[in-house]
């Protein structure tokens, strides 16, 4: 059952800079594709923090939502980015050179570390499942 309490939560998770690690949006998917990926990018080392995330964020999604970060409690100090399913034109076309270069700026790794990782994900229609 949807409650009011239910909606003004799911509004003020939206609306955070991390969200918590189980957040999982509807998707939108990004480009003309039979096949989209999404990312997810682990960043550590600089912290858990709103105002780092706000300054990526306003990188990839400067013109659209593109991303979203989480939480991971896998990382010793830092947060997962998160991109929308996009077709690879779209992931070749985005910001990843900005967004990597204000990262590592800000003090995150995302390699060298013993906690990061790179998650790709592909959509089943594209598999024939």
């Amino acid at each position: 059952m949807i409650t009011a309490l239910t909606v003004i939560m799911s509004e003020v998770d939206r609306n955070r800079s991390i969200h918590d690690y189980g957040y999982k949006p509807e998707p939108i998917f990004y480009g003309d594709s039979k096949r989209y990926f999404g990312v997810e990018l682990e960043i550590d080392g600089a912290g858990k923090d709103s105002d780092n995330a706000d300054e990526l964020l306003s990188i990839a999604n400067k013109d659209e939502e593109h991303i979203y970060i989480k939480g991971d409690g896998s990382l010793d100090d830092g947060m997962e980015l998160v991109t929308y399913p996009m077709s690879l034109d779209c992931h070749k076309d985005f910001q990843w050179d900005e967004i990597m270069k204000k990262a590592i700026y800000l003090g995150y790794r995302s390699h060298q570390t013993s906690t990061c990782g790179l998650h790709v994900h592909v959509n089943r229609d594209c598999l024939g499942v």
